[in-house]
């Protein structure tokens, strides 16, 4: 005789799946009332329900061959084994073992513990593009001299008073490049010009101080007759005979006129200044005629004075010396 126990007999959840039989539960078993919702709806009475998928709330599913299926496309594809992606060659993903994964070409990016990243030092010149860097860009001191192109920093990048004395090399500053009138006399250090800094015949006379040529400043031979000025030798700059008979600028002239018994008026072969007709010595046959001022009265007088014709010293006698007798003239004349 078999026993049958009714469910008050149960105790609440006595009964586990270890105690079901294969295949026990059928579907008049089953209250799927409580299961609707989220895409699912009951369809039918108690004992005979069944559950219906809502496609429209579900759009990633589909019935295929009478089965219900992941609707998939694209790069996606479902197999005997799930859901698995197709990749694509050079599309930038790969397959990584345990799932999909970046692929990096190159070494610009790189994959960290939180994801995708700029790798260290990544960023080279080939990856910035032209006109791209600005000086927001720019660290503080970051621009190095080996970053400089040759020639690359013009004057327009030289801010006004930049170059100070500590930016210029010894020796770099040639005389091209110091503009005229620039070197003022604040600039120059005492003692700073000396005779190799100066232009021959540039020290003119307005450079030169009053009183500032000293006796000691004048070389040996260096006062020739050119840089005395006319009438500037007085008698107080001449020293005790230091003028010498040779130094007179004259010397001692002797002419012989012919007497021809008409002639009164002899030139004389060298011009004498006026200061000098009182040196004017005339003998006649050894014994000396007499000098007068004007009008001499016979041939035992003359006078001295320029011919105007010829621009000559003259000699004139008051009367004609007679024919065949010796007359002598002597007299100082320039050396020249």
């Amino acid at each position: 005789m078999a026993l049958q126990f009714v469910t008050r007999q149960f105790a609440d959840s006595s009964i586990t799946t270890a105690k079901v039989g294969a295949a026990a539960v059928t579907q008049a078993k089953l209250d799927l009332s409580s299961m609707g919702g989220d895409g699912l709806s009951v369809s039918g009475s108690a004992g005979s329900q069944s559950l219906v998928v809502d496609l429209a709330s579900n759009p990633g599913l589909e019935f295929s061959g009478g089965q219900l299926k992941a609707k998939v496309q694209g790069a996606l594809v479902l197999d005997s084994n799930g859901i698995a992606v197709t990749l694509a060659p050079n599309e930038g993903v790969q397959d990584i073992g345990n799932g999909v994964g970046l692929k990096l070409d190159g070494s610009s990016l790189a994959i960290g513990s939180s994801g995708v990243k700029v790798a260290a030092d990544g960023i080279t010149s080939a990856e910035i593009a032209d006109d791209a860097v600005g000086s927001e860009h720019i660290a503080d001191s970051a621009v190095l001299t080996a970053a400089l192109n040759n020639l690359a920093v013009t004057t327009a990048k030289i801010a006004a008073d930049a170059i100070d004395g500590t930016k210029i090399a010894d020796d770099a500053v040639a005389s091209e490049h110091i503009a005229d009138n620039a070197v003022l006399q604040a600039a120059l250090a005492d003692n700073a010009v000396g005779t190799a800094e100066l232009v021959d015949l540039n020290v003119t006379t307005a450079k030169l101080a009053n009183d500032a040529v000293t006796n000691a400043k004048i070389g040996a031979d260096a006062v020739t007759g050119s840089e005395i000025a006319d009438d500037a030798v007085a008698n107080e700059h001449i020293a005790d005979n230091a003028v010498k008979l040779s130094q007179f600028g004259v010397r001692f002239e002797i002419d012989q006129p012919t007497a021809n018994g008409s002639d009164t008026a002899f030139d004389l072969s060298k011009d004498i200044p006026g200061d000098f007709y009182k040196g004017v010595q005339v003998f006649v046959n050894g014994q000396a005629v007499k000098l007068v001022a004007s009008s001499p009265a016979d041939a035992s007088e003359y006078a001295v004075d320029r011919n105007t014709g010829t621009s000559l010293t003259r000699i004139t006698f008051g009367a004609a010396v007679a024919a065949g007798e010796f007359i002598q003239v002597r007299y100082f004349a320039d050396a020249a």
